[in-house]
Order: structure tokens, then C-alpha cells, then sequence
């Protein structure tokens, strides 16, 4: 499992966002699917990933939650698209915002 810590930028509706960003990611897990026949693992092999923004204050992490295009930009110019998970917006009054990458995973790996 590969983690990043480190600043970030969020570019929400074209607006920059400067923010620290603790993200982790790790490989998704199969899915089960039920048949007459039993069930049997399907998908999986991807990259899951994910973390905390921790953004300067409220007024920031709720300008970034009510966006509606966001991309996160890495120290090293790496970009990956995100969302919001639904239920698991974070603490907004205190600027921490839980977030799900929806794209190519912007840091290592591992």
C-alpha cells in the first residue's frame, strides 16, 4: 500500500485551493457474484485510492465540497480526479475533507 503526505493543490471549478493531503492507496478488492451456480470472485486487479485534504478553513472546504469539477495537483505536477464519498464529507467547519480518487493514481504506488 503506497501513501503521499505532502501539500497539494485542489483546482475546484477552476479555483485554486492550496491543501495538505495524507492519501493511501491499495489494490481493490474482487467482488462476489451470486448465481444459481454459487458465487465466484469478479473484478479486482485495480488501484483503489483516497485520503484527507485538510484545507485552510471551513470557507475553503465547503467552496471545494459544492464544486461540481475537481482535480487534485501534486507537489511534482502529477493530476487525478476525485469525489467526495457519499456520508464521509470529513469535518467541513475544521477544513478536513475525506476524498476518493476517481482516476489514474497522481503518486507512487508502490
Amino acid at each position: 500500500m503506497g501513501r503521499y503526505n505532502g501539500s497539494a493543490t485542489v483546482i475546484a471549478d477552476g479555483v485554486d485551493y492550496t491543501v495538505r493531503a495524507e492519501l493511501w492507496c491499495e489494490p481493490s478488492p474482487p467482488q462476489s457474484v451470486r448465481s444459481f451456480a454459487g458465487s465466484s470472485p469478479v473484478g479486482g486487479g485495480g488501484i483503489e485510492w483516497g485520503g484527507t485534504l485538510y484545507a485552510s478553513g471551513g470557507t475553503d472546504a465547503f467552496a471545494m465540497h459544492q464544486a461540481n469539477s475537481l482535480l487534485l495537483r501534486l507537489d511534482d505536477g502529477a493530476e487525478a480526479p476525485f469525489t467526495f464519498p457519499p456520508g464521509g464529507e470529513g469535518d467541513l467547519e475544521a477544513g478536513e475533507l475525506e476524498i476518493r480518487g476517481s482516476g489514474t493514481v497522481p503518486f507512487d504506488c508502490g
